[in-house]
């Protein structure tokens, strides 16, 4: 393997107290860019089985930060301490029923849960004890008759139970591409709870800086449900080609492994329509994350079909391309659902409205940025990533929602 070789220092290079000039920083700016760009490009495709990159020439800790190489693993959450081991040793079985219900991974996270459920059990036991204690007060007053306590403290219990469930809402969201700060200020602007429900109708991935982070953040949420937009649908078809070159580059392809020009075809549109950032990201996870990624996106469907408060929508990244009535939703191609456009001449269903994502309104529509509602359908794709705001919809109330 190539050694990198270190630039040598230059005769004119300033003192610490020399002021540098506005260009002096651009062109030290386009320089650590270049110098990344070339760099990474090199050894995006030549890591070892968990995604890490080695070279035969010793580099500093702010080289390999920035190129993600051999990256330290931090502990996701904090040690638990003496108090809590204890707290956990008590309570053993009711936290262990929490860590396999929830995918939880952060212990503290599941302790505090835990914590949680055993304070509200506590209430209700304080309040039935109260009720009881007023209960033989009254009864003593009233010659020792007493109602029944076991149907007392159903009622308290059943109140309890009814306090503490929120009724959860149900939005609708599309096109994030890689715009994970809109996508976060968003969930903080609906207060999205876990009683809460939101369908996201593709395209997390691409053109933004951010995709694969905001596709790891939806596959642990149990309450945000995803369908196969068409960039996660030209990803599919793309990185099984960027494995098998990495298999090739690394010398552990099988005999006879070679790239096609359908092959070629698959990795150039991804390439054409954003794929840069969520590439490279992808290929410095470790193998197993990858994996990971890639089986959640091939599991997206290609629609779905929900209610609420009796209004029935079809959700779908794209449109119901070649669309006719009489079909029925199972019998659409891919192409159709993802890769296709609504027509503002079609009217599809008179029961039922299409939601779609995929045709951003700040560039087509009637090009207000905003959630466009038509003729039996509406698009939720603002164009975030163009520089537009990202939109949400309240199916429970209609409200649109913007940051």
């Amino acid at each position: 393997m190539k050694k990198i070789k270190k630039s040598k220092e230059s005769k004119n290079v300033k003192t610490v107290d020399e002021p540098i000039t506005r260009e002096e920083q651009e062109q030290y700016i386009r320089d650590v860019v270049a110098a990344f760009d070339k760099a990474w490009d090199r050894l995006m495709l030549l890591g070892d089985e968990n995604g890490y990159v080695t070279v035969d020439v010793p580099m500093s800790p702010e080289e390999k930060r920035m190129l993600g190489i051999n990256p330290s693993k931090e502990k996701s959450s904090e040690p638990i301490d003496r108090s809590d081991r204890d707290f956990c040793e008590k309570h053993e079985f009711a936290l262990k029923d929490i860590l396999t219900s929830t995918e939880l991974t952060d212990p503290k996270d599941s302790l505090n849960r835990l914590k949680a459920a055993i304070s509200g059990a506590q209430n209700s036991a304080d309040r039935l004890s109260r009720e009881i204690h007023d209960l033989k007060e009254t009864a003593d007053k009233n010659g020792g008759k007493i109602p029944n306590i076991n149907e007392i403290a159903k009622t308290v219990l059943k109140e309890q139970e009814e306090s503490n469930i929120k009724k959860g809402k149900t939005y609708v969201m599309s096109d994030l591409h890689g715009c994970y700060d809109k996508y976060m200020e968003m969930l903080k602007e609906i207060d999205f709870s876990p009683e809460d429900t939101l369908y996201f109708l593709g395209d997390a991935i691409d053109r933004g800086p951010d995709g694969i982070k905001i596709m790891l953040d939806i596959m642990e949420r149990p309450n945000i449900h995803a369908i196969l937009g068409n960039h996660e649908a030209m990803a599919l078809d793309a990185l099984p080609v960027l494995e098998t070159i990495k298999e090739i580059y690394n010398g552990r392809a099988k005999d006879g492994t070679h790239i096609t020009a359908d092959d070629v075809y698959k990795v150039n549109l991804w390439y054409d329509n954003g794929c840069k950032p969520t590439a490279r990201a992808y290929m410095k996870l470790p193998k197993s994350e990858r994996n990971r990624i890639f089986r959640y996106m091939k599991s997206l469907p290609l629609y779905r079909e929900i209610e609420v408060n009796g209004e029935k929508y079809v959700l779908v990244h794209g449109a119901l391309g070649n669309f006719s009535p009489d079909k029925s939703l199972k019998d659409y191609s891919q192409h159709d659902l993802v890769w296709e456009r609504p027509k503002t001449s079609t009217k599809y269903f008179n029961d039922k409205t299409v939601i779609v994502g995929h045709s951003p309104t700040i560039i087509s529509l009637d090009h207000s940025g905003k959630i466009y509602h038509g003729d039996g359908f509406i698009d939720i794709d603002c164009g975030c990533v163009y520089g537009s705001v990202l939109g949400c919809l309240c199916l429970d109330t209609m409200e649109e929602f913007y940051v």
